[in-house]
């Protein structure tokens, strides 16, 4: 099969019909489909009244297109001729009588050109995606072929294919923007998560029971739980424009989140491998890639309208000179400040950290985190250093025996819940989202505690990335 990419638009459109007709081999049998559509408005009005799936009688078509009977059965009996319908007949009764009724299906071909001549908004979704399968399907097969047989490199229209996906994607992106609570800034990535019962030895080969690959990313992990209590957030980060970057940012159009300050790079999205020990000893083990986090080094890539907009701000995976800007920045508008640093950022120390720590009201670190961030300093490190240099709220994270919170005017341990543990991945990422659902909601900083220790303890009582994360309706 040759095809036809559909450029026979009038000159003044504004833009192209987007489907792509398979038609004969042969020249001549090309221009007899054809001529046999649009050279009269019998056959166009009849191909646009014919069932894609279904049987359309002779009757109806009859009735449905305004023309003669004559004019009708000539066109019908040209487009069985042609290859582009097929006919039939069944016995029907009516009224006690039985009659003998013709009826019309579109052929493979057929079905593009009625596909050609209706407007997508009056085409079913299950229909369309079944239609646009087989058009692709169809299409890429042949062009493989076609690549194969005259050594031509594939790659380059892959590479087109994908650069086309993002470009439209873009606009998408900026159509969910929408009124928000809370701005989540940070990282998005794709995790790979692998489930063993003994980590393996030197030069040993250990069998996973089973390996995951779930959307990720503690940022974007945050902004998903937010949105499935019911926060309305925006989402500001960046994905890379390859494989990982379309299901990443897929599963965050899913979730309801605004992302219209996503920046699209083309580079490689972040990825990790999370290796799992009867769910509660880990690895992660993040391969180096093309920096992806936000910076100031180009100001564009930061929303700063968007820190206008809402009531609090979530920084997780951002250079410090953009985290401390930003925090520096929502604290002169009033606005809350969360800051929850990575690992990377904490093994660089307190003194490093300072300039964000001067605006953040509350600094969300775990046990390990607190471990590194109290190596990595020049001084041995007090939870009233963080106190003293304007964080208002301390809270470190400690697993089964529950969460420190210090304040100025006090330290305390709130106990965990009890749980059924089966994989303790997210569960600070939950934590911090039902932490700042409690806060906005007016909870003070012990119910926001326990609070969000409750949410928490229902991820980790579950497996399969994402889906432990919980919805609100589980929490009432």
């Amino acid at each position: 099969m040759k095809y036809i990419s559909m450029l026979c638009m009038c000159f003044f459109m504004s833009e192209l019909w987007p489907w792509i007709i398979p038609l004969p081999a042969k020249t001549d049998e090309q221009y007899q489909v054809l001529t046999s559509i649009f050279s009269s408005k019998v056959a166009t009005s009849i191909v646009k009244c014919i069932r894609l799936y279904d049987k359309t009688y002779q009757k109806e078509i009859i009735g449905a297109t305004g023309f003669s009977k004559k004019a009708v059965l000539n066109v019908l009996n040209r487009l069985v001729k042609f290859n582009i319908l097929n006919e039939g007949t069944e016995r029907v009764e009516r009224n006690g009588r039985k009659y003998w009724v013709k009826w019309y299906t579109p052929t493979f071909l057929g079905k593009w050109l009625i596909l050609l001549l209706t407007p997508i908004e009056k085409i079913n979704r299950e229909d369309l995606h079944e239609i646009l399968s087989n058009l692709f399907n169809l299409y890429a097969t042949s062009l493989a072929k076609l690549c194969l047989k005259l050594n031509m490199d594939f790659n380059q229209y892959y590479v087109s294919l994908n650069k086309a996906y993002f470009n439209e994607l873009s606009k998408v992106l900026m159509n969910t923007k929408k009124h928000c609570s809370v701005a989540v800034f940070g990282s998005s990535a794709l995790d790979y998560i692998i489930s063993l019962d003994e980590f393996p030895k030197s030069d040993e080969v250990r069998i996973g029971r089973e390996i995951s690959i779930s959307p990720g990313g503690s940022s974007a992990n945050v902004a998903v739980a937010l949105s499935r209590l019911k926060v309305p957030t925006a989402f500001i980060g960046k994905i890379g424009s390859d494989d990982i970057g379309r299901i990443v940012i897929k599963s965050l159009i899913n979730e309801g989140i605004d992302l219209s300050s996503v920046i699209i790079e083309d580079k490689r999205t972040p990825y990790a491998i999370v290796v799992i020990k009867n769910g509660f000893d880990k690895r992660i083990i993040v391969p180096l890639s093309d920096n992806m986090c936000l910076s100031i080094s180009n100001p564009s890539e930061i929303n700063w309208s968007i820190v206008d907009e809402v009531k609090l701000i979530y920084i997780g995976e951002v250079f410090i000179e953009a985290a401390s800007a930003l925090s520096s920045y929502a604290r002169s508008k009033d606005k809350i400040v969360v800051y929850r640093p990575s690992t990377p950022f904490l093994n660089m120390g307190f003194e490093k950290l300072k300039p964000v720590f001067e605006n953040t009201d509350i600094l969300i670190t775990n046990m390990y985190g607190w471990s590194l961030i109290c190596k990595s300093s020049c001084k041995k490190l007090r939870y009233d250093d963080f106190i003293s240099v304007g964080v208002k709220y301390l809270i470190i994270t400690k697993g089964g025996d529950g969460v420190d919170v210090a304040t100025e005017n006090y330290v305390k341990t709130f106990p965990s819940i009890k749980a059924n543990i089966v994989d303790t991945s997210y569960a600070g990422d939950v934590f911090s989202a039902g932490l700042i659902k409690a806060l906005l909601d007016g909870s003070s900083i012990d119910e926001a505690i326990n609070y969000a220790s409750r949410v928490s303890a229902i991820s980790i009582s579950r497996t399969g990335g994402r889906s432990k994360i919980p919805f609100l309706e589980e929490l009432t």
